[in-house]
């Protein structure tokens, strides 16, 4: 009888959670809230000021023309793509967060040949290449 016990107690140690009863365990320890997607419009209209701030001071202090264009004008476009690029990346990684980066999300994936999130990845690498060629060229570092 003891044997018994024994064996019935390894049996009960051995056997694993199941998924439904894991399921229910994180459902009631995770709020409701953080699993719906919220309105983030603090976060978006921010975000939105700071890109429209920094192209349009940058577009306003003006691109010298020449082969090297060096200033505070290009300086701040290439923050602003950096920043843009960051928005991308924030997009692809919680889409949930913001009104903005469910927009971001959907505009990148609107593009034919790949329309899955990945393509936000993609969106970021152009952004960073662009802003950082852009910073570099206008803080006078020559990259040709």
């Amino acid at each position: 009888m003891a044997e018994n016990d024994a064996r019935d107690a390894q049996r009960a140690s051995a056997q694993r959670v199941s998924p439904r009863t894991l399921e229910r365990t994180m459902s009631d320890t995770v709020p409701l809230q953080s699993r719906t997607e919220e309105g983030g419009y603090l976060l978006g209209a921010a975000l939105i000021a700071t890109l429209a701030a920094l192209f349009a001071t940058g577009w306003l202090v003006g691109v010298p023309s020449g082969p090297q264009p060096i200033g505070l004008g290009p300086v701040l476009l290439g923050f602003g793509y950096l920043v843009l690029g960051i928005t991308f990346w924030a997009s692809y990684l919680v889409p949930h967060k913001s009104f903005l980066f469910r927009g971001l999300r959907k505009f990148s994936m609107g593009f034919p040949g790949l329309p899955e999130p990945k393509m936000t990845l993609f969106m970021v690498f152009m952004c960073f290449l662009v802003g950082g060629f852009v910073l570099v060229e206008g803080l006078g570092f020559q990259l040709r």
